[in-house]
């Protein structure tokens, strides 16, 4: 659903049925029901609805030019799209680049996307560095990758170089590797060994990890995934 069908619009006829030169006389506000956005009843039976922070200072007897009109117009847009981004913000933390797509990809107009991006900047909610470092934590604690692999994820996310290497400064790839390693070896616990450590190696290398940390990690997982236990499930634990 493009995000502008939920800018504010006339219930009888549309906007553009408003007499541009005249002005529009406010007999009413109230809550629209089922919603929590704020129904204004014009003298002459057109409605519009608009967020209730848009609405605020608007008040009965008001009378509205049709610039009036518009600007509330456009400042709902800018509200309801303000309120869908900081939504989804609040499921995940997200790049500068990933929330000017998503913007984009709802056609949202350039000059409101651009306002609802210095608002969220200005609100700490656009912080790129803050979130490659999160991204980096989260991926080497539930799906660990390679630092070549994670530096390729954050420039698909727009994560310029600089914030980059500073996120993935000083993690211990080899550790990373060991703990996906050994979370996986059960799966090939019943391969001969050569079989074992192939498949488990050219795991470990879609992953990105290199050569020299794939032999360091397999380097005797063998042996101890069969020293574990002698019970099927000795290998699982």
């Amino acid at each position: 659903m493009v995000l502008e069908a939920a800018a504010s619009r006339c219930r009888v006829g549309g906007c553009s049925r408003f007499d541009l030169g005249t002005r529009m006389e406010i007999r009413g506000l109230r809550r629209k029901a089922g919603s929590e956005r704020v129904e204004i009843e014009f003298s002459d039976g057109h409605s519009l609805t608009l967020a209730p922070l848009v609405a605020a200072g608007l008040h009965r007897g008001q009378r509205l030019a049709a610039e009036d009109l518009q600007r509330l117009r456009s400042q709902d847009q800018e509200e309801s799209v303000w309120q869908r981004c900081v939504a989804w913000i609040a499921r995940r933390a997200r790049s500068g680049t990933e929330i000017r797509q998503y913007l984009q990809r709802r056609r949202v107009e350039a000059a409101v996307a651009e306002r609802v991006l210095r608002r969220l900047d200005e609100q700490g909610l656009v912080d790129d560095s803050g979130f490659a470092r999160a991204w980096v934590e989260n991926r080497l604690a539930l799906h660990p990758r390679s630092g070549r692999a994670l530096s390729q994820e954050l420039r698909r996310k727009g994560i310029p170089p600089e914030l980059a290497a500073q996120a993935l400064a000083g993690i211990d790839e080899e550790e990373a590797a060991r703990r996906l390693a050994q979370s996986k070896a059960p799966r090939w616990r019943d391969c001969e060994q050569g079989e074992f450590e192939k498949r488990l190696g050219n795991y470990l290398a879609r992953r990105g990890f290199s050569f020299e940390i794939i032999h360091s990690v397999l380097d005797g997982l063998y042996g101890e995934l069969h020293s574990e236990g002698s019970g099927p499930e000795g290998g699982t634990a």
